[in-house]
């Protein structure tokens, strides 16, 4: 490699693109592409997974043992055979072998730049004055990868070469399957029956797309479809096939198929030539005909990429950053917006969605688009039951079903209704929503959003124990902690608190309808929970985790492992239990215990056996996911307390920890176009892999960050009155600006720090404002905000 920079990865300061320039610095990272229909996955060295959805997640493209069906995982191993997206080369003049982007041959390239755009994923690869320019991006609604390859002559003369672009369809049924080319479509086809064993689901999989298809705009010199034949006893590394002027033209009968084909091309010096190539799902091969119709041809191409920009971009985030920090601008402006907007948009891609995940997905959205809060709190209301119960997962269509983790009784769904709800009424004020009227699961009968809720809150208390603590059930926002109320009589720190900070806001709320009696039984009720947790779980100097059912406190310094957990000192603080000596013991302990150099853990120290009080949660590696990782989740519910509490030098150093910045992205091995699930933790134990990121996409975290930023960083907040300005700016920033939209009025808001002031000052389009307030009348449809600061001691 030629390209040394002092960070592994660039932004493009117009676009906020992210170029990576060398393979081996980070090899797994990693873009994704997503629509209604489908999920791409593209690491930098080439490797691929996807989905799509009919309507349960499905593939076209996999490994080449039969594969189990299970959710995203983290830490995904990519492996020589694994799925992968490989344009094999050849140059006729050296008779070198090489491949792109990267893999599945290794071979040091000259020239090596991966970029992630908001709508693609491209490569610009130079080796031996050859120029290949490599893309990848998707439709608005159809199951199908669309590629374009540009193979450009850097040289002074005309030369030639063999590329033999390679894409995976993998062993996917032991059925029936099969592949061969197809001249009418210029296309090799993979064909499979889904596997299955009972009659009705012969019915339910009729009408699935069972056709992998690779198809061409131009007509290959020859082509393989079987995947052993075509690798030979070299493997992926030098395929056997490669060795011949033909690839064969084979197919496979019963056998794992394989998409190759073979172009031989003669190029002038200084010009270039392309090839177009779609990748994807189909049910039969007229439904193959009309897709290279519609993005095989270049208008079609330019057509469908202009669409795909608009399906990408159809919604900006309500806050748009300029600040002394180029990089975090990037992130806030660019990145954090688009991931928000992948779990808003497709939930993941599954069709029962946790009920936490779903609604705090959802709340992200409010910062982008709000309407998708309100339409996902309808439907989550419509399957309540009418004891104020929640299911544990909310069915997107009439087919889906409770899967998996959702089978499991969960004790939190509830919490999340008011939580949520006080983002999307922030941001719209629309408290008419609360007279909507939506049915319950188990009745005809039929309720206001206000009686929903209030009936969640009622559930709630009802699964409080005679010490008025809740019940845990077999887990609450910790999934896999299932063993510590099994038996119905452990509870939960974290659940009581998340319950006593619902009811608050559940008052706040009932106080703006005029429900002043219900609203303060909702602040009584709270207030009693908060002195029942510290009655019960305060423990020396920090709050425990939970106690069993047999009555043990855990989470404490009696503890070998598992002495302290982030979430209750986090929800402490958003819930008002904590007193002022209690919120300073619990931090320093949180900053002995917890903190790491990459982030904030979960819990510590790991546990490293089972521990059967308290459940699966201990059995998981050391460092990785909820025991003990740097899980983001819990570290965003984290920053969001510290800055609710006015501790922003600490909230805005753990926030950047969250982020992926330049000088942690190889430790972390992570681009910043997407927070991940979790970095590992038990720095202690794994000293080397702590930092090192899940690369899982799928988090509630971000969420949480641009409520944070939003609200909290620029303090830019929606009240009853207006906008509440009360930012919390880090004190190294002497300046700062942001375009805010609120509430159908745009801000451009200006910060700019004053040593001769002592307190804020406001002056709205010239005009200074008394207060912190900006009442909406006062507001026209564009406005200038300037927002003067005191000069900032530390916090």
């Amino acid at each position: 490699m030629n390209h040394s920079k002092s960070a592994p990865f660039e932004f493009d300061q117009h676009t906020g693109a992210i170029h990576l320039y060398n393979p081996d610095d980070i090899p797994n990272a990693s873009g994704y592409l997503w629509n209604k229909k489908m999920l791409l996955n593209m690491t930098c060295r080439g490797f691929a997974s996807c989905h799509f959805m009919q309507p349960e997640p499905a593939t076209y493209s996999c490994g080449p043992a039969l594969e189990a069906k299970t959710f995203l995982q983290p830490e995904h191993y990519y492996y020589q055979g694994h799925p992968g997206r490989f344009f094999y080369v050849r140059d006729h003049q050296t008779q070198e072998l090489f491949s792109l982007p990267f893999e599945p041959m290794s071979k040091p390239l000259q020239q090596f730049r991966f970029t992630l755009e908001n709508d693609a994923i491209c490569w610009h690869i130079r080796h031996l004055d050859w120029c290949f320019d490599i893309r990848v991006s998707l439709s608005c609604d159809d199951v199908v990868e669309i590629w374009q390859l540009k193979i450009s002559n850097r040289s002074d003369t005309s030369r030639s070469l063999s590329i033999y672009p390679c894409f995976n369809i993998g062993y996917q049924s032991w059925m029936n399957q099969g592949a061969n080319y197809s001249p009418v479509s210029n296309s090799i086809i993979g064909t499979k029956i889904t596997p299955y064993q009972k009659l009705p689901d012969y019915y339910r999989q009729k009408d699935y797309l069972e056709l992998s298809f690779f198809s061409a705009d131009q007509q290959p010199d020859s082509y393989a479809a079987n995947l052993a034949q075509f690798l030979g006893s070299d493997g992926w590394s030098h395929p056997a096939a490669l060795n011949n002027r033909s690839l064969g033209d084979t197919q496979a009968v019963y056998e794992t198929p394989v998409a190759v084909m073979h172009f031989d091309k003669h190029i002038k010096a200084q010009d270039s030539q392309q090839l177009g190539f779609i990748f994807g799902a189909a049910r039969d091969e007229a439904q193959i005909q009309r897709l290279r119709a519609r993005y095989l041809t270049a208008q079609q191409q330019d057509d469908t990429r202009f669409q795909y920009r608009q399906y990408l971009n159809a919604h900006s985030a309500c806050i748009q950053a300029h600040t002394p920090d180029a990089e975090l601008n990037q992130i806030i402006n660019h990145w954090l917006p688009r991931q928000v907007y992948y779990h808003g948009d497709v939930n993941r891609l599954t069709t029962d969605p946790q009920t936490r995940n779903y609604l705090q997905d959802a709340m992200g959205m409010c910062y982008l688009a709000p309407d998708y809060y309100k339409q996902a709190l309808l439907r989550s209301l419509a399957q309540q039951a009418s004891s104020g119960a929640m299911p544990d997962g909310i069915l997107l269509h009439d087919k889906a079903s409770l899967k998996y983790i959702n089978q499991v009784p969960h004790a939190d769904p509830c919490v999340w209704l008011p939580i949520t709800l006080q983002a999307y009424l922030d941001e719209t004020d629309d408290f008419a929503v609360l007279n909507d009227t939506v049915p319950f699961a188990d009745t005809e009968q039929k309720a206001t959003v206000l009686q929903h809720i209030d009936l969640a809150m009622k559930w709630l208390q009802a699964q409080l124990d005679e010490r008025g603590l809740s019940l845990i059930e077999q887990g609450d926002w910790c999934d896999p902690m299932n063993m510590v109320g099994h038996q119905g009589k452990g509870v939960s720190s974290w659940l009581s608190m998340a319950s006593s900070w619902a009811f608050q806001i559940w008052a706040n709320l009932l106080m703006r309808v005029n429900q002043t009696e219900t609203s303060n039984y909702w602040q009584e009720q709270a207030l009693t929970i908060n002195n029942n947790v510290n009655q019960h779980f305060w423990h020396q100097q920090w709050y425990g985790r939970g106690i069993t059912d047999a009555g043990r406190l855990f989470g404490t310094e009696n503890d070998q492992q598992g002495k302290i957990y982030l979430n209750p000192q986090s929800w402490a603080m958003l819930c008002q239990c904590a007193s002022p000596e209690q919120e300073q013991q619990m931090l320093a302990a949180v900053q002995s215990h917890l903190s790491t150099p990459f982030g904030v853990a979960m819990l510590a120290p790991a546990y490293t056996a089972m521990v059967e009080d308290i459940g699966r949660l201990t059995q998981k590696f050391p460092g990785v996911a909820e025991n003990g990782s740097l899980y983001n989740h819990a570290a965003a519910f984290f920053v969001y307390a510290l800055y609710q509490q006015g501790h922003s030098k600490t909230g805005y150093a753990t926030l950047q920890q969250i982020l992926c910045r330049s000088d942690q992205a190889l430790q972390k091995q992570q681009l910043p176009n997407f927070v991940p699930n979790y970095y590992r933790g038990a720095s202690p134990q794994h000293p080397e892999y702590c930092g090192l990121s899940s690369r899982l996409f799928n988090t509630g975290t971000i969420a949480w960050i641009m409520r944070t930023i939003t609200e909290q960083i620029f303090g830019l907040k929606g009240t009853e009155n207006g906008l509440l300005v009360q930012p919390q700016l880090p004190p190294e920033w002497p300046e700062a600006r942001v375009l805010r939209t609120f509430r159908g009025h745009k801000l451009q808001v200006r910060y700019r720090r004053n040593p001769d002031l002592s307190q804020q000052t406001l002056v709205l389009n010239d005009t200074p404002v008394q207060g912190n307030i900006i009442a909406t009348e006062q507001l026209t449809a564009d406005n200038d905000l300037l927002v003067l600061l005191p000069t900032e001691t530390d916090q």
